[in-house]
């Protein structure tokens, strides 16, 4: 059985302390056996559209069209129907996810909200990664608003409990006291505490993701949604 971690980080900025971050933990689960990740960066984007509520996704959605806008997020939009688990990682700008970030999200509707893909994230299983500059700069409300998209989606929230009730969370400046050293852009790698957080969540994602589709097999249930794609798929080719 094979799960398939699809991370989307939504910092701008390349290389920077929540790319970083994000690979880090990855690491905890790549070597993994039976477990394939993928890591999906907006900061190599050009240009990214918010939705427009054209309502395209629900009067005209096709298996290979999800969304009146062609751009990256048609890349993206398969990716999601055949990932297991989804990690939606960002920086805190102003308390909440960035805005780069809350675009790619509202560009999710044709897939909760579509003709041919209403309801298809949901039971698959999620998780929130944030990096704020400090303590108390916002880890928590940009899980939060992130987790708040994960319950309207379906999708089934997976955290750490006591020690981080909405997903993992890093610092970047040393201790979090705003401290930093202008040759050190990559602070939050120091953040032994938070990185660890970040690693311990990804594999009780991949825990949580190997039960759930263990049942969905043990039932007989197909991804239904994967296979309207596949048979469109099919049927341009022939």
């Amino acid at each position: 059985m094979t799960i398939n971690v699809l991370t989307i980080c939504g910092s701008p900025i390349k290389g920077g302390n929540s790319e970083m971050y994000t690979r880090e933990a990855i690491k905890a689960v790549e070597d993994m056996p039976d477990v394939e990740t993928e890591l999906v960066l907006l900061s190599k984007w050009k240009f990214l559209r918010g939705c427009n509520h054209c309502n395209f996704c629900a009067t005209k959605q096709k298996p290979t069209r999800f969304c009146s806008i062609d751009d990256e997020m048609s890349e993206v939009y398969p990716k999601l129907l055949e990932a297991d688990a989804i990690v939606i990682s960002s920086p805190a700008y102003v308390l909440r996810m960035t805005g780069l970030m809350a675009n790619f999200l509202d560009r999710l509707r044709p897939l909760y909200h579509g003709k041919h893909y209403v309801t298809s994230l949901t039971d698959k299983v999620g998780s929130a990664v944030v990096v704020a500059f400090g303590r108390h700069a916002g880890v928590e409300t940009t899980q939060l608003s992130i987790v708040h998209a994960f319950l309207m989606w379906g999708v089934i929230p997976v955290t750490l409990g006591l020690f981080g009730p909405f997903g993992a969370g890093g610092v970047s400046s040393y201790h979090g006291e705003a401290k930093v050293d202008p040759d050190d852009r990559l602070a939050v790698l120091k953040d032994n505490f938070g990185v660890k957080e970040a690693k311990i969540l990804y594999r009780n994602l991949v825990e949580k993701a190997r039960l759930i589709k263990a049942g969905r097999e043990a039932l007989n249930i197909e991804n239904k949604f994967l296979k309207f794609y596949q048979e469109g798929l099919s049927s341009q080719d022939s």
